[in-house]
């Protein structure tokens, strides 16, 4: 057996921590960008449309 190990642990760690990181980034964002929605509009005017939209739908 070898000593020497591989190094795919560490480069996998890596990897998790990076795709983490960008995760937790782009949650963020989209956090901020739906904050910035929902103070610019109103939940109704999203809300309604919505409903009117299922509303001819069913009939």
């Amino acid at each position: 057996m070898r000593s020497h190990r591989p190094n795919t642990p560490t480069s996998y760690r890596v990897l998790l921590s990076a795709i983490y990181l960008s995760s937790k980034f782009l949650f963020k964002l989209s956090w901020l960008s739906l904050n910035a929605l929902g103070r610019n509009l109103s939940t109704d005017h999203i809300v309604i449309p919505i409903l009117m939209k299922g509303h001819r739908l069913h009939h």
